[in-house]
């Protein structure tokens, strides 16, 4: 699951990744262009979306 949300000129995308054995939040920040956290390649595919040219 991933969520979007904006705050000022910030876009903030939370994802929740499982497996077997844990469960944890990432969150991944855009500003100026530029992604501050990379997240979890678990949730690349869920991401490319959010991420995709054009979307910012």
């Amino acid at each position: 699951m991933i969520e979007r949300k904006r705050v000022g000129d910030v876009e903030w995308v939370h994802g929740k990744v499982e497996s077997a054995q844990s469960k944890m939040g990432v969150n991944v920040f855009v500003t100026d262009g530029l992604m501050i956290d990379t997240g979890s390649e678990s949730l690349l595919s869920g991401l490319i979306p959010f991420f995709s040219v054009g979307r910012f």
